[in-house]
């Protein structure tokens, strides 16, 4: 499984680095000890597979990002993602990060972008629609567990398919107003925004359960003892407790964020939409770590994209 995982990381971060550079890849992904951890001989750890899926649909939604023409890229992201909510609820994370790289893509190139979002969310809630009767038992499959693949992860499914569609919908209005290519990003936003916010309100109408947490449906004592453990505590608290250990999730994905702001600063067209693409992925996942610790896995695989570009540009120098 590290091996399948180092071999997509290769892949994922070829928009970044080009063919020529999965050598200096390689190096950053076997040099990548945090990443690499849930894939120790021996460990059987579900993290594995969701780091895997996650890099998936890094590489698939980077080359969206890029401009890459193909299609199924963002089919390729979608069923990722649906599989990655099988695994675990801790795959949401990267299925929201991933599905943002797109909606930005759709709010910076319109149309284009749209059909690929929309592909992305059909993917992946078709994906969740035909595991859950497959992957739980029959008394199992209308239960709407907030912190495990149940009925909510389809209703988060077909959401994200809504959202796509509307998008569509959008492109269609905005070309009746002879909108100009780019020049309708204000109300795009104004509408993702608009959409967000119904379609959240609407999940939680229908799960009111999950407004307490991933936690909320478990038994108060399986609570508290969740909190105990070290991978679910906050970045903020491992700080005081055991900052070694703070430091060594934090410190690539913002040497990561860094480098993005740096290319940013130089990225113009369809270059500055990939690095933006990698700054919500490494972003994102420093944020997760600062809400949970485990999520260091999620931010340094992110931050090792990064790190691949500056080698690859520092080895063709």
């Amino acid at each position: 499984l590290g091996l399948a995982y180092l071999a997509v990381f290769i892949w994922a971060a070829q928009p970044l680095t080009g063919s020529g550079g999965r050598l200096y890849a390689a190096i950053i992904g076997v040099a990548s000890s945090i990443p690499l951890f849930p894939f120790a001989a021996g460990r059987v750890d579900h993290h594995g597979w969701q780091l895997l899926l996650a890099m998936v649909m890094a590489g698939a939604v980077l080359r969206v990002a890029a401009g890459e023409p193909a299609r199924h890229h963002a089919v390729l992201s979608g069923v990722a993602g649906g599989l990655a909510l099988w695994v675990g609820a801790e795959g949401l994370p990267a299925v929201a990060l991933a599905s943002g790289v797109l909606v930005l893509v759709w709010l910076r190139h319109g149309d284009w972008g749209a059909r690929r979002l929309s592909l992305h969310g059909l993917s992946l809630a078709a994906t969740v629609a035909l595991i859950l009767p497959l992957g739980l038992a029959p008394g199992q499959r209308l239960v709407p567990h907030c912190d495990a693949f149940s009925l909510v992860s389809l209703a988060l499914g077909l959401g994200l398919a809504g959202f796509g569609l509307a998008a569509l919908l959008t492109e269609r209005y905005l070309a009746r107003a002879g909108a100009i290519p780019g020049g309708g990003i204000g109300k795009r936003l104004f509408i993702a925004l608009l959409l967000g916010v119904l379609l959240l309100s609407l999940l939680l109408v229908l799960f009111p359960q999950c407004r307490g947490g991933p936690y909320a449906g478990v038994a108060p004592e399986v609570a508290a003892l969740l909190d105990l453990v070290e991978e679910a505590q906050p970045l903020w608290r491992a700080l005081g407790s055991n900052p070694g250990l703070a430091l060594q999730f934090s410190l690539l994905p913002l040497t990561a964020v860094l480098l993005v702001g740096y290319h940013l600063g130089r990225a113009r067209g369809q270059d500055r939409t990939l690095w933006l693409g990698l700054g919500v992925l490494v972003a994102g996942g420093l944020a997760v770590t600062l809400w949970q610790l485990r999520g260091g896995f999620l931010a340094n695989a992110y931050a090792g994209l990064a790190l691949a570009w500056l080698m690859t540009h520092l080895g063709a120098r």
